[in-house]
Parts: structure tokens; sequence; C-alpha cells
């Protein structure tokens, strides 16, 4: 079973406009509002590719309750620790030019992390949890890395998807997978990331500090990755297109190699069919579906 971990999920509410004004009153043209947040789309699109997953993490209020309903109407089973207050907002305005504003998510105690890791502790031998998104700043290296070490004797896998840098010390316990792109690469080392070698550079130090599959994501231009199945580095071009929205591409990427993986255990095939599924997204209005992911897997494949 898959697990994704979302801190803070989010109710997005997306608007389109003719156009955006400040100080006036702006009428929309369209209206969506729907569950968010990275793990959770990690979740809908393994719902859309037929893989089961269970999406947990913290929710808070009304909006809390219309997320975890949102994802139960979709067939996504949840695992939410409910907190004070109201899971977060946010507003994302879609005009000529486009606008967001992220609310604020309820405040997340060590107390709650201990909740929710034994929550996980539910996980058995071949489990993969996945970790999205920004992590809360109370879960400092100790504690990650005591809970952590629980999972690991457990069996459980590991995938990361995150720009903070406690993600380091995580590489100890040999994840099966570790998803950055290029500009949380240069967060994580602090670092200028200008040619191919700096970016591979990087990458290979994520990969010899234990992550067994590390992929930079490069957007449109694809996809670098490294495994632990070979002692190559493997460029992966994304396929052409027209890029309609790249909300969720990543998210989308993630969900397809975890869902080929299961298959298959072939990293490099995986990562192919990650990038057919997070292309199959940014070539939508709307997240990834299995005839898409289909289509555009059976071109790269060609």
């Amino acid at each position: 079973m898959i697990y994704t971990v979302t801190f803070s999920p989010a109710l997005d509410y997306v608007v389109s406009l003719a156009s955006f004004q400040e100080g006036v009153i702006n009428r929309t043209t369209s209206e969506v509002v729907s569950a968010g947040g990275k793990g959770i789309n990690v979740s809908k699109v393994l719902a859309n590719l037929n893989t089961r997953s269970v999406a947990v993490g913290f929710l808070a209020g009304f909006t809390g309750k219309y997320i975890e309903q949102n994802l139960r109407s979709s067939g996504i089973e949840t695992n939410f620790i409910y907190l004070e207050g109201s899971s977060r907002i946010n507003v994302k305005i879609t005009s000529p030019k486009e606008t967001a504003i992220n609310g604020m998510g309820p405040y997340i105690n060590r107390f709650d992390i201990d909740n929710l890791f034994s929550l996980l502790g539910s996980c058995h031998d071949g489990d993969i949890v996945v970790f999205s998104g920004k992590m809360p700043s109370i879960l400092d290296s100790e504690l990650l890395r005591k809970h952590l070490g629980i999972l690991k004797n457990k069996g459980v896998d590991f995938a990361f998807d995150t720009e903070d840098k406690i993600l380091l010390d995580a590489l100890e316990f040999n994840p099966l997978l570790v998803k950055p792109n290029v500009n949380e690469l240069k967060l994580l080392f602090d670092v200028d990331i200008d040619t191919e070698e700096d970016l591979i550079a990087c990458a290979r130090k994520l990969k010899d500090g234990g992550a067994r599959n590390v992929i930079v994501t490069m957007g449109g231009k694809g996809a670098y990755l490294l495994t632990d199945v070979s002692d190559s580095t493997y460029l992966i071009k994304a396929p052409q297109g027209e890029t309609k929205n790249t909300v969720g591409a990543g998210d989308s990427l993630l969900a397809g190699f975890l869902h080929r993986y299961e298959l298959t255990h072939d990293p490099i095939d995986s990562t192919i069919y990650g990038i057919a599924c997070g292309s199959a997204s940014a070539f939508s209005e709307n997240l990834a579906t299995l005839d898409e992911v289909e289509a555009l897997y059976a071109e790269l494949k060609h």
C-alpha cells in the first residue's frame, strides 16, 4: 500500500477572470473548488491509474471536512488527524497573469507529529510512505530520524518530494526515491546550478547519501535519473505538447513512477512512465488520466 503524507492540505479555490484589477470588484468567469496539496495530488493521480493509496496528514475545521469528503467521493482512502483551527484555503486566480494566495494551515506541535507517525505505525513490510511538500518546522532532524527508523525496521519504504533540508537527514534510511526539481536542488545545497554537470553533481550527492533513485525534474525538458541499478546517468526527455497547466505535474510524475514501480520494480521504465504521467497533467486542465498517460508512455517507449 502507498501512503501519501500531506502535512498541510488545502482547499484550492481556482477562479478564472477575463482580467484582474486591484482595488475594484472582479467577476469570475469560472470557479473550481477541490482538495489540494502535493501528497493529495499524488493520491488523486494514483486513483486515476487504478492504484490504491491512503491519504494521511492533518486537517481542521469545515475546510478540513470538505477536503476529506472530496477525496472520499473520488474513491481515495483517507486517515487524517483533526486539529484545532481550519485547514488552509488557497486562492488561485487565472487571468492573463496567474496569481496565487496561499493560506495558513493549523498549528502543528510535536505531539501531533508523534500521533501522525503512530498512525503510520500500521504500515507493513513493502508499504511505501510518500512525503510531499513543505514539512512543519517542528519536525526537526531528531524527531524525523527517530520515526523513520521505527518505520524502516518494519520494512517500510519512503519517497520524498520536498525542498526542506531535513531531507538530507532522511537519506541514511535509503529511500526508494528522492524527486527534487532544479530549484529545489539549489535550495537543498545552497548552490547555483548553471550547467548539466552542476545538476548531476548535486543529484549524485543525494544518491551517494543513500537515496536509491534520484529524479531531478526539469519541466518540459524531461528529467535526469540516477539509480542504484546502474552507474549511468539517464536523461529522459519529455514528450512534445501544449502546456496548459503545470500545477500537479511533478506530483503526477511521482505518482506515475510509484504506480509503475509496483508493477515492474524497474526504475528506468518507471521514470519513463512517470514523465508520461507528468506530461499528461501538464497538457491537460486537470490531473492525468490513465488513457492520456498510456498514450504518452507508448510514444516515449517507441
